[in-house]
């Protein structure tokens, strides 16, 4: 029965739907808040964003990311009180539709290629701060979600993570993180540089 029930949700999210979200030509800066919940330690981050528009449901885009996190522990090392950053590089595809019967509200994938460098610093007794270890690390991830247009010019969205592959200075690695992250955001339009009919 619950197979059944998934089986009925997917289709009804992928064949009943409206058309179109996007402005083809269009340019659609952003920025999103990403926010990423583990065991060890919570990071915040920002990511602005600057976005084309392929067709009616496409964005393609370049991005840059930055990120905070309250504390680390790496594996080598026994002091807890410290901090990472994490910040780089990337491009991003999304893919919006509309759910059927409606024009404000969708359903969207976001696929991301990160290249980002992770700095570990620990925190002495005397406040000081000392870099512990650095490296680079490249992420591409697949994150669902859905998106809320209120008017032609503006789109929010929102997703609850989905499943990355890190390269961590060449230590690869799978990553489920769907409900361990909160990701959301704004796009606008500007439609300056398409072409008028």
């Amino acid at each position: 029965m619950g197979k059944q029930l998934v089986t009925a949700v997917v289709l009804f999210i992928c064949c009943g739907q409206a058309s179109a979200q996007l402005e083809k030509g269009n340019f659609y800066p952003g920025l999103s808040s990403e926010n990423r919940f583990r065991f060890f330690n919570k990071s915040f981050g920002v990511k602005p964003e600057l976005s084309y528009a392929l067709d009616n449901h496409s964005l393609i885009g370049v991005k840059l990311n930055y990120f905070r996190s309250n504390n680390y522990r790496l594996y080598n090392s026994a002091n807890d009180k410290g901090y990472n950053l994490q910040y780089g590089a990337g491009i991003s595809y999304n893919y919006f539709r509309y759910f059927k019967r409606s024009e404000k509200f969708g359903w969207y994938v976001n696929v991301n290629l990160d290249f980002n460098t992770l700095k570990y610093y620990d925190i002495k007794n005397t406040g000081q701060t000392e870099l512990n270890n650095q490296f680079r690390q490249t992420e591409l991830s697949l994150r669902p979600g859905l998106f809320y247009k209120p008017s032609q010019r503006v789109m929010f969205f929102a997703n609850f993570g989905g499943f990355s592959l890190q390269n961590n200075a060449g230590n690869v690695r799978g990553d489920f993180n769907f409900a361990s992250q909160f990701n959301a955001g704004a796009v606008i339009s500007l439609d300056i540089f398409r072409k008028k009919k």
